[in-house]
């Protein structure tokens, strides 16, 4: 007997967009959620929603990090980061 198919709710996926906007790896967002990694690889390909938050939080992520970096580097308190912005 085969078990059920989990389906992502709007409440995983949300967690799925909140999880990697802070740079967890798929399988702390699988633990988060309470599946597995395997399983959260196949539902990212069959519902289109999850892939969409991952890749958002992600962004999110990278934005916010570019973001610190940037106001590092025009504050003049961080010569080195200055110098790796300009480079």
């Amino acid at each position: 007997m085969s078990r059920e198919k989990i389906i992502l709710n709007q409440e995983h996926i949300k967690d799925i967009g909140e999880c990697a906007s802070k740079g967890l790896s798929l399988k702390s967002i699988a633990g988060y959620i309470g599946i597995s990694k395997a399983t959260l690889v196949r539902r990212l390909i069959d519902q289109p929603e999850a892939k969409v938050a991952l890749q958002k939080g992600r962004a999110k992520s990278t934005l916010e990090v570019a973001s610190k970096a940037f106001e590092m580097a025009k504050s003049g308190e961080y010569p080195n980061m200055t110098m790796w912005w300009l480079k």
